[in-house]
């Protein structure tokens, strides 16, 4: 009954967000801010990246998703959706230092003499805080958002309903939308263990240990489970700006 309810309400509030985005979308539109085809792809993008923002982890996650497809969106909303990548709402230190502090054991908590309250990076499942060890090194730790699983389970009904609901209309049944939907869901799922995440790095890491021009970060597995994962600091770009350090382009699409 319990979950019933919390469908429900979560249901509500998606509808409630999608109206008001549309409205804020006619305002920006009553003051012209959309007379050609860029500013309105601009503005789109900006209200339906607010939109995605004002759900939460799920949607944040299919905003991120949308940003990589320009063979499907207009460059205006791949640029506004592209700040979802890692510039999500922050959390406070303190709800993320509970989910450390319920995950790691008070020896693994010995390891880690500081971790920077301000994250270095906020996405739809976790944040990322720069720490340092008792023995020096510079780490990485990614936390799980407190409440990311349940928001996802529940927004994950909600698209399996609407999707079932789209999908009787003729016109929209050839895109399959419950079985793209169905898919999501287990991508999302999996997003959710750390320590899928951590053996794909072990994977990784062995496969092109030999490999020149190829480097993976070091993981410290006392300090990594389901909902946290540690591993070597290292200060990097996006890969979409590679001239900021150097970078050849087409070296790298070789490597690659």
């Amino acid at each position: 009954m319990k979950e019933s309810i919390r469908f429900l309400i979560r249901g509500v509030a998606v509808v409630f967000a999608a109206a008001a985005a549309i409205v804020l979308y006619g305002g920006h539109v009553l003051l012209g801010r959309t007379r050609d085809q860029r500013s309105r792809e601009r503005v789109r993008g900006e209200v339906l990246a607010e939109l995605f923002i004002s759900l939460g982890a799920t949607y944040i996650k299919f905003g991120q998703i949308l940003s990589t497809r320009p063979d499907l969106l207009g460059p205006g909303y791949i640029q506004a959706l592209s700040r979802l990548q890692d510039q999500a709402p922050e959390l406070p230190y303190s709800e993320m230092r509970d989910v450390l502090e319920s995950e790691l054991s008070r020896e693994a908590l010995g390891q880690i003499a500081h971790v920077e309250p301000k994250p270095v990076a906020a996405a739809s499942v976790a944040q990322v805080h720069r720490a340092t060890l008792v023995t020096g090194e510079d780490v990485a730790i990614k936390i799980q958002r407190p409440n990311a699983a349940h928001e996802i389970v529940q927004d994950i009904l909600v698209m399996k309903v609407v999707a079932g609901w789209l999908d009787r209309v003729p016109s929209i049944r050839m895109l399959s939308l419950p079985g793209a939907v169905e898919r999501f869901s287990e991508a999302m799922k999996g997003q959710l263990d750390f320590q899928l995440e951590a053996t794909n790095n072990r994977r990784f890491a062995k496969c092109f240990e030999e490999k020149t021009g190829v480097f993976v970060p070091q993981l410290f597995p006392a300090l990594c489970t389901r909902r946290v994962l540690t591993m070597e600091f290292v200060d990097g770009v996006r890969a979409s700006e590679p001239e900021r350090v150097g970078g050849d382009r087409s070296r790298l699409a070789r490597t690659g």
